[in-house]
């Protein structure tokens, strides 16, 4: 899903070296807090267990976004 949004949209990542590591920490954060986070929602039902799982779903492609972002911006910074 991250891969077919910097394909699309490539213009939703950062276009600085520092943004995109900015994000990358965001992201690892949210990544480790998430599991924890929405663990009383998966036994409490269906629906609150579907948004648990969407809402762990949404930090890994923001991580794996920011991954790209970092990618990205490394890759200008070597070929300048």
């Amino acid at each position: 899903m991250a891969g077919w949004l910097v394909a699309r949209r490539p213009g939703l990542l950062p276009g600085s070296l520092r943004a995109a590591l900015l994000h990358l920490g965001i992201s690892l954060v949210l990544v480790q807090l998430s599991p924890r986070l929405v663990a009383p929602l998966v036994g409490a039902g269906r629906l609150p267990a579907v948004i648990a799982c969407l809402s762990v779903l949404w930090a890994l492609v923001y991580a794996w976004l920011a991954v790209a972002a970092v990618l990205r911006s490394v890759h200008n910074a070597i070929a300048e």
